[in-house]
This record gives structure tokens, C-alpha cells and sequence, in this order.
């Protein structure tokens, strides 16, 4: 795999992970993390109030190697949990890891020489949901501009708008706390205002991070009164982009209104009566959005999907349902 030439002196990367009853995935995660080639590090553990064994492996964790850090406090949310490490990093870099997570041997040490070499404020490596990846291409580092990230993560999807996989200079985070009113996309907020902060930003297409997807997550349930955040990230997006990001106003009003017919192609699945509330909430949204605007920042599957939604709801229904029977 290629990477950048680094320098040598190395620096503290802080690591902030909640833990909320994952007591089934979190020695994994942890043992991923102490097998870092990149040693200079601290991880700071935040129990966010578990009921199960969670707590006593943070401990033992805490016990064997000084590096990690335990912060024990009642449930608040992962919000509340990592603002609370934030609050307690020491490092020049900051990078978040889920515990149910785990990450490949050298992800500290390819994003930390990757943010270094091209002199970035952020660094970014992409994900997978499988282990022990065999690497095919070596992916050549990209630098790229706010403009540019932005475009990455909303159009072309080459990066996701989560904060893990991400390596963050200081500079970008400081000060920075997440929403704690938000239970979905909290972290996409986050990571929205540390690129505005960001002058370059450093991606390589390597698959340095393990996603697990729980079928209980949010992502993964009927539509529900929690999604309402998302609507609210929506309309945050178009807000953003009219205070203080103008350049992105296309491109984020597309996003709002391509997140308006995932709500509406989640209700066809789900039926809940919330999901209805939700849909006659956006519905008048989608209807009044153009094609004309959508197609410019859109993928072609956004736009298909768009046009099949705003034009050919009857059918968009039938083809959902049959795809999920």
C-alpha cells in the first residue's frame, strides 16, 4: 500500500470512544487499537452509564496498559459522551472509534503520516463492513479543498459524513462539541463544521475501518419519532450553506432534499405512523424541488430515484414493496 513519506517525530493522537453496553464487541475493538504500529497515542474510554459488563472491561483494560483512559459517567447519549472526551483529549490529533468497531493495524499510522507530509488539517481513509481486507489498488493520496471534500461526501460518496475514519488537527475541533439534543446524524453535523474549518484535507482509498452494522440500529429500524433529527439535519444543511457557506448552497440543497425522499422511500417500508407524519412533513418539499437543480449534485441513483419518487410515486411503491418482500 502506498502512502506518503512521513516524518519521524511522532506527536499524541487522542482517541475517544463511548461505550454503552457493548460488552460483546468491545475487547475486539480495544485489542485493535493497542495492535496500532503508531504507538504514540491515548485512548479515552467513556462508559456512558452500562448495565452490562462494559465497565469491568474498560477496567481491565485501564489496568494493563497506561495508555487508556477510563471516564465513567451516567447514561447522556454518545454525544454527551464523546464531548466529554473532547474535554479531557491531550493530543494534537483527535479521532473517534466506535466500540462495537475495530481498525486495521495501521490506521493511526497512515492517517497520521498522510495529515503530516500533505500538511492537512483532516485526514481520511474509507470503511468496509468485513475484516481482514486484502487490498487491491494502492490508492495514491488526494488533497483536496473544502469545496472538494464537500463534493466527496455528497455527491461522488467516496467518504461518509460520520467523524470515524478521520483523523482531526486540533485546530479543527477545538471548541467544537456535538449536538446532544440529536440521537441520529449528530456526528455529521460535527464533521461538517470541522471541514468548514479545514483549508485541506487528506483522503487515501484505503479501508483502514471496520464497521459493524447492528440490525438494531437506528439506521436499520422503522422509521420512528427519532427521525425528526434527520429532518432537522436537513434543513441544517440549507441553513449552513446560507450563513456561511454560499459556494455549497446547490449541493446542500440537494442533500437536504435527497435525505427527503430516503424518509419517503423508508415510509413505503415501514408505515408507522410517524414515518406518515414524517412524509406529509417533506412531501411538499420533494414536490416543489427541480430536476433541473437536483441533477446538477446529484449521482445517478439520487436522480433516478428522485424522479421515480416525485413523479412515479404509485410505482416507486410497488417496486420498494416488491424488492422487500
Amino acid at each position: 500500500m502506498q502512502i506518503l513519506s512521513g516524518t519521524t517525530d511522532n506527536e499524541l493522537i487522542s482517541i475517544i470512544i463511548p461505550v454503552y453496553n457493548v460488552e460483546m464487541y468491545l475487547a475486539k475493538c480495544l485489542d485493535s487499537i493497542i495492535k496500532q504500529s503508531y504507538s504514540d497515542f491515548e485512548v479515552i474510554l467513556i462508559n456512558d452509564g452500562s448495565v452490562d459488563n462494559s465497565l469491568e472491561i474498560c477496567e481491565q483494560y485501564v489496568k494493563k496498559d497506561k495508555r487508556f483512559v477510563l471516564v465513567d459517567q451516567d447514561n447522556g447519549g454518545v454525544s454527551k459522551a464523546r464531548n466529554t472526551g473532547l474535554l479531557k483529549a491531550q493530543g494534537k490529533y483527535i479521532t473517534f472509534i466506535d466500540s462495537d468497531d475495530t481498525v486495521d493495524s495501521r490506521y493511526l499510522e497512515i492517517l497520521y503520516k498522510n495529515i503530516r507530509s500533505a500538511n492537512a488539517n483532516i485526514s481520511m481513509c474509507t470503511w468496509n463492513c468485513e475484516e481482514n481486507v486484502v487490498y487491491g489498488k494502492h490508492h495514491k493520496p488526494q488533497c483536496w479543498n473544502r469545496q472538494q471534500t464537500f463534493f466527496n461526501m455528497f455527491k461522488t460518496k467516496k467518504i461518509d459524513g460520520s467523524v470515524c475514519s478521520k483523523l482531526y488537527c486540533r485546530e479543527c475541533v477545538e471548541n467544537l462539541f456535538f449536538n446532544e439534543n440529536l440521537k441520529i446524524g449528530e456526528d455529521q453535523l460535527f464533521a461538517i463544521e470541522a471541514i468548514e474549518r479545514a483549508s485541506k484535507v487528506v483522503f487515501q482509498e484505503l479501508p483502514l475501518y471496520t464497521y459493524f452494522i447492528r440490525t438494531t440500529s437506528a439506521m436499520n429500524s422503522k422509521l420512528d419519532a427519532r427521525y425528526w433529527d434527520v429532518i432537522y439535519r436537513a434543513e441544517w444543511l440549507v441553513n449552513k450553506a446560507e450563513n456561511d457557506l454560499p459556494e455549497m448552497r446547490g449541493l446542500f440543497r440537494k442533500e437536504e432534499i435527497n435525505i427527503y425522499v430516503t424518509m419517503i422511500v423508508r415510509d413505503i417500508k415501514s408505515g408507522t405512523d410517524e414515518s406518515k407524519k414524517i412524509v406529509e412533513y417533506v412531501w411538499p418539499r420533494v414536490k416543489k424541488a427541480k430536476c433541473s437543480e437536483f441533477v446538477k449534485y446529484s449521482n445517478t441513483y439520487e436522480f433516478a430515484r428522485f424522479v421515480l419518487v416525485k413523479y412515479f410515486y404509485t410505482l416507486a411503491c410497488y417496486l420498494i414493496k416488491a424488492k422487500n418482500r
